[in-house]
């Protein structure tokens, strides 16, 4: 998962989510503290922390860069998400750049500290209160073994694959580590 280099991202309280064992510590984290949440990134994995936090009571606010969650998808869509979003009682946070989190003197996250044009009305910092966040932001591909093996490299360092996934003679790749192929 994408952890970017920002003030606070190493406190306790700051999560990935990848693997199942990211999954289960998060639940235990919920099931120890009920802890007001921020989910930062508005993509498929941050939607669905998003909901599984609502309904397990936990306040909840999402962060988006974007104009809307979901921001690949067309704006009448991105209409319907965001609706869905909020009527599911997410506080969303548009327009916002995640420039780090706040943390106290024990090393655990209290807050996401953002800027944007939501976040503050005028491009200031904001804090949103947190004790626990989930980083959905992305993944990049775990491509070194590939690059060293002389396999070309595509954007965001994925494995350059044909349209039936080979990267090379008998070597194939999929997944978040390989390019695909839009269809459109």
């Amino acid at each position: 998962p994408i952890r970017p280099d920002v003030p606070g991202i190493q406190a306790a309280g700051v999560f990935g989510l990848q693997t199942i064992g990211d999954g289960r510590r998060i639940l235990a984290e919920i099931a120890a503290n009920q802890p007001r949440v921020v989910v930062v990134g508005s993509g498929y994995i941050g939607l669905e922390m998003a909901e599984a936090c609502v309904m397990r009571g936990l306040d909840t606010a999402m962060v988006t860069r974007s104009k809307a969650p979901m921001g690949m998808l067309v704006p009448p869509l991105q209409r319907v998400v965001t609706d869905a979003v909020r009527a599911a009682g997410v506080e969303l946070i548009t327009d916002a750049n995640f420039v780090g989190c706040q943390v106290d003197e024990a090393g655990r996250v209290t807050g996401v500290r953002v800027s944007g044009v939501q976040a503050a009305g005028d491009g200031a910092e904001q804090v949103i209160p947190a004790d626990l966040v989930v980083l959905g932001l992305g993944v990049e591909a775990r491509s070194d073994l590939a690059r060293d093996a002389g396999l070309p490299l595509g954007p965001g360092n994925a494995i350059v694959v044909d349209d039936q996934q080979r990267a090379a003679d008998r070597i194939w790749a999929a997944g978040d580590c390989a390019t695909v192929t839009d269809r459109q």
